[in-house]
């Protein structure tokens, strides 16, 4: 499973060329998070698949109104929290 941030142009038809893209590289969207900032769209989407996320993030950045793509494997993002978590908890004893 990854997360991946996404920030494109806010312009018609988007977010559908996105996720086309994310089923056509064999992904499922687990979760899509957007926010509209002016012209511009901030979005989170957590997938799942077997496919290759670097292909798949390669795909997403080469679409016209991508601005900036970033992916994280869950495994590393629910590893930081959890430090984060425990660290939060040691500096309060």
């Amino acid at each position: 499973m990854y997360r991946i941030n996404c920030q494109m142009n806010a312009m018609p038809g988007v977010l559908e060329r996105m996720l086309r893209i994310v089923r056509v590289k064999g992904f499922i969207l687990e979760s899509m998070q957007a926010e509209q900032r002016g012209e511009r769209f901030d979005m989170t989407l957590t997938v799942n698949g077997h496919g290759a996320a670097k292909q798949l993030v390669a795909q997403l950045d080469k679409l016209h109104d991508v601005i900036h793509v970033t992916v994280h494997p869950w495994d590393s993002l629910v590893n930081e929290s959890f430090t984060e978590s425990v660290s939060r908890v040691s500096q309060n004893y």
